[in-house]
């Protein structure tokens, strides 16, 4: 991991679990997800909070990180397992685009 994801991440976790304004979360959830370094249990961590918020867009941004668990994890890991499962129930989120991010998710 770099040193300044290390560092930020502390920061970056209080600031989604703190302010939610679905433009921090997004602009949060990019940054992390983004970066090549990021730790797989951080960016599930971070993936579940995303996907239990009230906006959909804050919810389709946690999919696509969960996918990105799904794909790029080794398939037997906790993080894959948990991201899959995750996944599994967003297929019944009332947002079509939750839905689409999960099920495109689940495909990878």
């Amino acid at each position: 991991m770099s040193h300044g994801l290390a560092r930020a991440w502390p920061l970056l976790l209080a600031a989604f679990r703190r302010d939610g304004h679905w433009l921090l979360r997004c602009s949060v959830l990019s940054a992390v997800a983004e970066h090549g370094d990021a730790v797989p249990e951080h960016l599930l961590e971070l993936a579940c909070l995303a996907v239990a918020d009230a906006d959909g867009t804050v919810r389709v941004g946690g999919a696509e990180i969960l996918g990105r668990l799904v794909r790029e994890c080794p398939p037997h890991s906790a993080e894959a397992a948990a991201a899959r499962a995750e996944l599994v129930a967003l297929q019944q989120d009332a947002d079509h685009r939750v839905v689409a991010a999960a099920l495109n998710g689940l495909q990878g």
